[in-house]
């Protein structure tokens, strides 16, 4: 019977050290304080309490856009191809769909940033083909955070998650094309891409 007693306290022992690992973890992910104090694991108010204030919580998803959403992307691309080339281009909304149309119908498609139904940004990725092996390589077209959202990491974690599927799907290297004034180069960088070619101009 002791012996019996003895399991009984172990495996409860163990569950309540199980319970404490996830909210300890639920506690370091979402910045919630106290999580750990007992009182709130022998309480059923405070843990109930918990699970209304995760529940209210909006967490940021990166995920394919919905055609509504892609709609939405292609008539803020000529702001965002506008920034990107460091003002040398605005396009019409009508030549944004001759550039995205094809990538597209290629099978490129879109990443998108998205918190309680608001766009953050997005990420456009696909296959290229190297022009000199005809080796076909994994391709980021464009990445853009709206104004309004950066400063907050999204745009490191779209490029993560662009990196991860098309890895995934793969490709054993992934190139972008990126403007030398643009400080998304630091990401890049940051990310591990590093210069393979450059592009010279010269105004005449």
């Amino acid at each position: 019977l002791r012996w019996g007693t003895c399991l009984q306290k172990s495996f409860a022992n163990f569950l309540l050290q199980m319970r404490l690992k996830c909210l300890d973890f639920l506690g370091s992910y979402w910045g919630v304080s106290g999580v750990r104090n007992p009182v709130a694991l022998i309480t059923g108010a405070r843990y109930f309490n918990l699970i209304l204030y995760l529940r209210g919580k909006h967490f940021m998803e990166i995920r394919k856009p919905s055609n509504t959403e892609i709609k939405t992307i292609l008539k803020l691309s000529p702001q965002a191809l506008f920034e990107g080339t460091m003002g040398r281009i605005l396009p019409t909304e009508e030549k944004i769909q001759q550039l995205i149309k094809p990538l597209l119908e290629k099978g490129c498609y879109y990443l998108i940033a998205i918190e309680n139904d608001k766009l953050l940004g997005w990420i456009l990725i696909g296959a290229n083909k190297d022009q000199f092996t005809d080796t076909m390589i994994g391709f980021i077209y464009e990445l853009y955070v709206i104004q309004e959202f950066r400063g907050k990491g999204i745009a490191k974690r779209l490029l993560k998650s662009a990196i991860n599927n098309l890895k995934n799907e793969g490709y054993s290297e992934i190139r972008l094309s990126v403007f030398t004034e643009n400080h998304a180069i630091q990401l890049y960088r940051q990310m591990g891409f590093s210069e393979r070619n450059i592009t010279m101009s010269l105004q005449l």
